[in-house]
C-alpha cells in the first residue's frame, strides 16, 4: 500500500509502526524504487495511548497537513492481551489506538481540507466482515465479567468457535469483532461531523481467504 502511494509521488509519505527495523525496511524499499520521494518515519504503538500522542506530536512537527490518513494496524489475538493503561488489547490497539492518533491530528486534515476538493480528504478505517461477530460491549468493552445489555451481545447462531472462553468471559474472536464494529462506526461519526468540512472517512475490508471469513459469511 505505501509503495502504491508512492508510486504517485506524494510530497510527503509518513510510516508509523512499533517496529522500527520493519518500517525501515519498507522505508529503503521505497526509496529504492522512487528516490525522489520525500519519506518519514514515526514510531507509534497503539498499545500505548502515550506513544500516540507523542507519535501525532511528531507528525506534527513535520507537516501542517494531511491529505490523508490510513488506519491499517491491527492484532488478533486468542490470548487476552492489555494496552498499557490496561483496556483490553484487541479493542486498545485496534480502534482506541487510532481513534486517539486520527484525533490529534484533525488540525492537520482540517489545512489540507482548505485547499482540497471537497472530499479529497480521507480518514481510512481497515475493518473487516469481522464486525458481525459482535456490536460495542460498552458495558464490559474489556471483558471483565460486567453485565451487558442483550443489544451488546454477539448473535446468538454464531458457530461454536466463537463461543469458547479462555476465562469464562474472554473469547478473541469476540474482542476482535467489537474492535472491528468501532473502527466501522468511527467512520460514520467522522463522516457526519466532518463532512461539511470536505473530510470523509471509508471503513474498508480488505478481503481474506481464512476459516474465520467463511465461518462468518455462513
Amino acid at each position: 500500500m505505501a509503495k502504491s502511494i508512492a508510486s504517485q509521488s506524494p510530497a510527503l509519505l509518513i510510516l508509523a509502526s512499533r517496529t522500527s527495523s520493519k518500517m525501515e525496511a519498507v522505508a529503503n524499499t521505497i526509496k529504492g524504487q522512487y528516490p525522489n520521494i520525500n519519506i518519514r518515519t514515526i514510531l507509534l504503538d497503539l498499545m500505548s495511548q502515550e506513544s500516540c500522542k507523542q507519535a501525532a506530536k511528531d507528525v506534527s512537527d513535520i507537516t501542517s497537513t494531511l491529505n490523508i490518513i490510513i488506519n491499517n494496524a491491527g492484532i488478533m489475538s486468542p490470548k487476552k492481551l492489555y494496552t498499557k493503561e490496561k483496556i483490553e488489547g484487541q479493542f486498545g490497539a485496534n480502534h482506541i489506538g487510532h481513534f486517539l492518533s486520527t484525533n490529534l491530528l484533525l488540525e492537520q486534515l482540517r489545512n489540507a481540507a482548505k485547499t482540497n476538493p471537497s472530499g479529497a480528504t480521507r480518514v481510512v478505517n481497515l475493518t473487516s466482515l469481522a464486525y458481525r461477530l459482535s456490536p460495542i460491549r460498552f458495558h464490559d468493552y474489556s471483558f471483565e465479567g460486567n453485565e451487558i445489555p442483550d443489544d451488546e451481545k454477539p448473535p446468538s447462531n454464531l458457530p461454536p468457535a466463537f463461543s469458547k472462553t479462555v476465562d469464562g468471559v474472554y473469547n478473541g474472536y469476540i474482542s476482535y469483532g467489537q474492535a472491528k464494529t468501532a473502527n466501522l462506526l468511527y467512520s460514520v461519526a467522522l463522516t457526519e461531523k466532518l463532512k461539511g468540512e470536505g473530510i470523509v472517512s471509508y471503513a474498508v475490508h480488505p478481503g481474506c481467504k481464512c476459516l474465520v471469513c467463511e465461518l462468518i459469511s455462513a
